[in-house]
């Protein structure tokens, strides 16, 4: 079984002081199960996505067996108070989730500007998994940010905010099975924080990197 969201757009903004918020689909999973697949393809958002976590241009959080690949977010994302709570936003994909997930092949062009106390901020995915969880083969490639990053909370990048276990990155690394930032690229101005975790393309504590490009500028 197979579920596609395909050549949709959204021009309204999205205010929420919930979580789970994107500009195609909240949230997007299909089972748990490598028998259900799910997409998320060429679609686009204009609207600017306000909420209090988990926000992304296009999904807010991403679960097991999904993709969202070739889509356009222009709409920028915000937060919708300073609540400590909040976290985890993307310029696609606030959140990404459980395991055998991809994210390729998207342009993120809106600008994310999160207060003090908002954590782990990417260009395109905010946070990959969670501390307390082993997730694998996730991977986030062939994607291109060319908006605006701040933050003054922790775990910045203009790609990814945060991979949030201690794996190694890139494309075809010897028992990696997360593979982040394979020919990814970012052209924004800057990431600016001035918090700790900050990346031009990810936070990570060990870190190998293949086929990347940056042209931008990392700022604390």
């Amino acid at each position: 079984w197979e579920s596609y969201i395909e050549d949709c757009r959204n021009y309204g903004n999205i205010t929420s002081s919930g979580s789970y918020l994107g500009g195609i689909a909240g949230t997007f999973t299909t089972g748990f199960t490598s028998s259900y697949k799910g997409y998320v393809l060429r679609c686009a958002n204009a609207g600017t996505i306000t909420g209090n976590g988990a926000c992304g241009g296009i999904v807010g959080e991403l679960s097991s067996y999904s993709e969202v690949n070739y889509n356009v977010n222009i709409g920028s994302i915000r937060n919708f108070s300073n609540a400590s709570t909040a976290y985890r936003y993307g310029g696609i994909v606030g959140s990404v989730n459980y395991d055998n997930t991809g994210v390729y092949g998207n342009l993120n062009a809106g600008n994310i500007t999160m207060p003090a106390s908002v954590n782990e901020t990417g260009g395109i995915v905010g946070c990959v998994g969670y501390e307390s969880q082993n997730y694998y083969y996730n991977a986030v490639q062939r994607n291109l940010n060319v908006a605006y990053v701040s933050s003054k909370g922790n775990y910045v990048g203009t790609l990814v905010g945060r991979n949030s276990k201690s794996q190694r990155i890139g494309a075809g690394i010897t028992n990696s099975q997360v593979k982040l930032h394979a020919n990814c690229g970012n052209e924004s101005d800057a990431v600016t924080s001035s918090g700790w975790g900050l990346g031009g393309f990810v936070e990570l504590p060990t870190v190998a990197i293949a086929s990347l490009r940056q042209r931008g500028s990392a700022q604390l």
